[in-house]
């Protein structure tokens, strides 16, 4: 008795990993394709891919999709969607005003050519208005120095 009781434990366990590993994988290789598309340049398929996650509440996948919208990446500069999709409405485990936060500091990285230190001032000032200390923090720094 003992004997199948362990086996059916082991067989249990075994299913319960198949399982999630199959979930996992069903839910990461879109994202993996969205991720491939953008490195690769190819918005239209990083939007593709991303999309359904990004509505599902995938924070990195939200994340990506506005970054494609602020950047004006294969698409219009459109900083309402971006917006949108850098809400925290309804989303587990986001911090309010942390991606605005890291998007503002894409635009303020001298040396590349994203630099604009108004939209950066932009997008940290939404990011302050949303209560992110570190904003506050970087507009008190950046205004010191004027």
């Amino acid at each position: 008795m003992a004997k199948k009781t362990i086996i059916c434990l082991l067989l249990c366990v075994l299913l319960a990993g198949f399982g999630y590993n199959f979930y996992r994988h069903m839910l990461m290789e879109p994202y993996r394709k969205g991720v491939s598309a953008f490195k690769e340049g190819n918005f239209a398929e990083a939007l593709k891919q991303m999309e359904p996650l990004a509505q599902k509440g995938n924070l990195r996948a939200r994340q990506l999709m506005a970054r494609i919208y602020a950047l004006g990446l294969g698409v219009e500069v459109d900083n309402d969607v971006a917006k949108k999709w850098l809400s925290c409405t309804g989303i587990k485990s986001c911090v309010n005003g942390k991606a605005e936060y890291y998007l503002a500091l894409l635009f303020f990285e001298k040396g590349n050519n994203l630099f604009d230190r108004e939209k950066a001032t932009y997008w940290m000032e939404i990011s302050s208005d949303k209560g992110y200390r570190k904003a506050d923090e970087w507009l008190a720094g950046v205004n010191g120095s004027e």
